[in-house]
């Protein structure tokens, strides 16, 4: 299991220094930036080589949330991102504690609860359809998102976040044990150094209301229905990574591009994703997402689209590509698709 966030660069070290990441909800100060030491060679020569592990840009510490006993619940984390100025995220990591089992992070046009704020309300895309990026998300402990060193062109690829920015962590939390048990989320993430010339990148989801799955006579002869669209994409826009998120009652979900299929899934709790992270990465030719859903509700209680895992069901495409014109704020909500629908 990787310890800690952050990459490992190999350098030669005369003098070694620590950085601490900021504190986790017991105020520990694991150490994030140095693994080995830099002792001298035998003949006094220079030191051998050492391992630094790059501290964070920044990271976040969701509250410590108390799952009950047998539960099934979503939360979510209202804050502002803790960077005093714009960056261009170049990866994101993550940590999810004893159960957590799933989260999103939202970048927010706005604030959608006072910062601070941890809830239980329904949160997400079904919720605030307006002004919302999906822009990471985790379904195992430790996990990240690497974006390209290289456009094509020589240029990295990065997410932009702007200083303070309103955002959102949509947490899922299970706990199907006896005893209560406390769980949390850390977030890091890594900007490109100031003054780095960056091809920014942002999200592109689609999302389906058309759910809907009747209550089941009995778990042997589940309901099933299939949702499906095909949103308009610009074939200039290169794709480093595309998914479908789905939560329990789904049993297949694909992408295609015309007849090409780029996404097959069926295992909605660990979809993983189609990546590609070098030149020429994947544009859709056809002009076209195009996606399905197929969905079987064993449960005597009629499921819709919405935002809670426990009751609800979703099928969101998240694709992330680049290049995205420079936003005046630093900060690009990409396109969302509802409904075979272009929004934004």
């Amino acid at each position: 299991m990787r310890q800690g966030f952050g990459f490992v660069i190999a350098t030669m070290l005369i003098a070694c220094s620590s950085t601490n990441m900021p504190g986790n909800p017991n105020d520990e100060q694991p150490d994030a930036s140095i693994a080995g030491s830099g002792g001298g060679g035998r003949d006094g020569g220079p030191a051998d080589a050492a391992i630094i592990v790059e501290p964070p840009t920044f990271t976040v510490v969701s509250p410590t949330i108390n799952v009950t006993a047998k539960s099934d619940r979503t939360y979510c984390y209202y804050f502002h991102m803790p960077n005093t100025a714009n960056v261009s995220i170049k990866k994101w990591a993550s940590h999810l504690t004893d159960g957590a089992t799933q989260f999103t992070l939202f970048l927010t046009g706005d604030d959608k609860q006072a910062s601070g704020t941890i809830s239980g309300a329904p949160c997400g895309l079904m919720s605030n359809p307006d002004s919302v990026a999906w822009s990471y998300s985790a379904d195992i402990p430790d996990a990240e998102m690497v974006l390209p060193a290289d456009d094509g062109t020589g240029r990295p690829v990065g997410m932009a976040v702007r200083a303070g920015q309103p955002a959102m962590l949509q947490i899922h939390v299970v706990n199907p044990g006896d005893q209560s048990i406390s769980a949390h989320v850390e977030l890091a993430g890594y900007a490109h150094p100031d003054g780095i010339a960056v091809t920014l990148a942002a999200p592109y989801v689609t999302y389906n209301v058309d759910i809907d799955l009747p209550a089941a006579l009995s778990a042997a002869t589940p309901t099933r229905d299939t949702v499906f669209g095909d949103c308009v994409v610009d074939p200039a826009a290169k794709f480093f990574s595309i998914s479908i998120h789905t939560f329990k009652q789904a049993i297949h979900t694909f992408i295609k591009d015309k007849d090409t299929m780029v996404f097959d899934n069926a295992n909605w709790q660990n979809p993983r994703q189609a990546s590609w992270d070098t030149t020429p990465f994947f544009s859709f030719a056809s002009r076209k997402i195009s996606y399905q859903c197929e969905y079987a509700n064993p449960n005597g209680y009629r499921i819709q689209a919405g935002d809670l895992a426990a009751k609800d069901e979703m099928c969101v495409t998240v694709g992330y590509y680049f290049p995205v014109e420079e936003s005046p704020d630093h900060f690009s909500t990409g396109h969302y698709c509802l409904d075979s629908q272009i929004i934004r």
